[in-house]
C-alpha cells in the first residue's frame, strides 16, 4: 500500500513541477532530468552559522524507497537549487534511523576534532 502511495506521490511532484514531456536528461543534453532545472554550478547548501551542508536524504530499503528517493533528489536539486547527499540504504523503523544518525553524528565529530587539531 506505501510502496503504490509513494509511487502516486511521486508522478504527482512531476506534475506539479513540469509535465513529464519536459523531463528527460538524455534529450536535454544537459545531464539534467528538467530543461529549466538550476544548473549544479548554481546549487546551495544549507548554512547554520558559518557551517554549510547538503540536504540529508534517506534511502528506505524498498523498491519504492530507492525510487522515491531518486524522485525527491531530483526535485530539491533542480527545481529548488539545494545540493543532496543522500544516506543509507536501510530499514525505516526508527530503531535503524536512530543508528544511521548516530553514525553520522559521529563521523563529523571525528571530523570537527581532527579540524581542531590542525589548527
Amino acid at each position: 500500500m506505501f510502496a503504490m502511495w509513494s509511487a502516486s506521490l511521486a508522478l504527482a511532484a512531476f506534475a506539479a513541477f513540469g509535465t513529464v514531456g519536459r523531463i528527460g536528461a538524455a534529450t536535454n543534453g544537459t545531464g539534467q532530468c528538467f530543461q529549466d532545472g538550476i544548473p549544479e554550478t548554481l546549487r546551495k547548501e544549507l548554512v547554520n552559522g558559518e557551517e554549510a551542508y547538503p540536504i540529508g536524504l534517506w534511502i528506505n530499503a524498498w523498491n519504492a524507497g530507492y525510487v522515491m528517493a531518486e524522485v525527491v533528489e531530483i526535485l530539491i536539486q533542480e527545481k529548488l537549487g539545494y545540493r543532496v547527499q543522500k544516506l543509507g540504504p536501510g530499514p525505516s523503523t526508527p530503531d535503524g534511523l536512530c543508528w544511521r544518525m548516530l553514525e553520522a553524528i559521529a563521523i563529523r565529530l571525528e571530523a570537527i576534532a581532527t579540524l581542531e587539531e590542525s589548527m
